[in-house]
C-alpha cells in the first residue's frame, strides 16, 4: 500500500546551479524533486516514488535524467557515512543523492562515472568543496560497484554488483586524510582504493 502524502524535497523552483573554484560549470538541475512516500509492510518506510521527472546536467554535457515513477531510498549511500552525512534526503546533498540512487540501480553507466557524477551534483547543490570530496570519497570507497554497463549487449547476464568492505572507522581515516592533504579527486580515488584493498 502506498501513502498519499506528497512531499517536496526541493524548496527551489526550476534550476539550481553552482560554479566550482575553476569557474567552469559543475552542472545544473532541472525540475523539482517531488516525491510520494511509500509504505512497506515488511520493513522501514524508506522508499519514495518521484512524482515528476528530475534531471542533472553535468559540466561535461551529460544528462542524468530520473523519470517520474522512479523509486529511490538512499540505499546507494554507504551506512558508514551516515554519522557524517546524515539522512541521504535531509540537507544540501539530497538532490545528488536522488540522482545517484537512480543510476546505481539502473547501472547503464559505469560505476566510476556514476560516483563522479555524485561529486559534480554535490558541488552543483552548493555543498562546500571539502565536504563534497569527503562524501565522494566515502561513496567511491564504500558504494556499489558493478561489473559492466547494463543494456549494452542484448541478452547479457545480470551485472554482478559488489559493495566493498568499508567501516565507519575506515571512513573516519579517509576523512582525516582528506582534511590533512587537500587532495584532488584523482588522489581521493587512489587513497580510497588503497584503503579498501590493503591487507588486514
Amino acid at each position: 500500500m502506498r501513502s498519499t502524502v506528497i512531499a517536496s524535497l526541493s524548496c527551489l523552483g526550476f534550476v539550481v546551479a553552482a560554479l566550482p573554484a575553476s569557474g567552469q560549470s559543475s552542472g545544473r538541475f532541472e525540475g523539482r524533486i517531488i516525491v510520494e512516500w511509500l509504505e512497506n509492510e515488511s520493513g522501514p518506510d524508506r522508499d519514495m516514488r518521484l512524482v515528476e521527472s528530475f534531471t542533472f546536467h553535468d559540466g561535461r554535457g551529460y544528462e542524468w535524467a530520473v523519470p517520474a515513477s522512479a523509486i529511490v531510498n538512499g540505499a546507494s549511500i554507504p551506512r558508514a557515512l551516515w554519522s557524517f552525512f546524515g539522512s541521504p534526503f535531509v540537507g544540501d546533498h539530497r538532490r545528488a543523492s536522488v540522482v545517484h540512487d537512480h543510476f546505481c540501480g539502473l547501472k547503464n553507466r559505469r560505476w566510476q562515472a556514476v560516483h563522479r557524477m555524485f561529486y559534480d551534483a554535490l558541488i552543483a547543490s552548493g555543498v562546500p568543496g571539502l565536504r563534497a570530496r569527503i562524501l565522494f570519497a566515502g561513496v567511491w570507497a564504500g558504494g556499489p560497484r558493478w561489473s559492466g554497463v547494463a543494456g549494452i549487449e542484448p541478452g547479457a547476464p545480470e551485472l554482478l554488483t559488489v559493495w566493498p568492505e568499508f567501516s565507519e572507522a575506515d571512513f573516519r581515516e579517509l576523512e582525516a586524510w582528506i582534511r590533512s592533504n587537500d587532495p584532488t579527486l584523482e588522489e581521493v580515488e587512489r587513497e580510497a582504493q588503497r584503503l579498501i584493498t590493503r591487507s588486514p
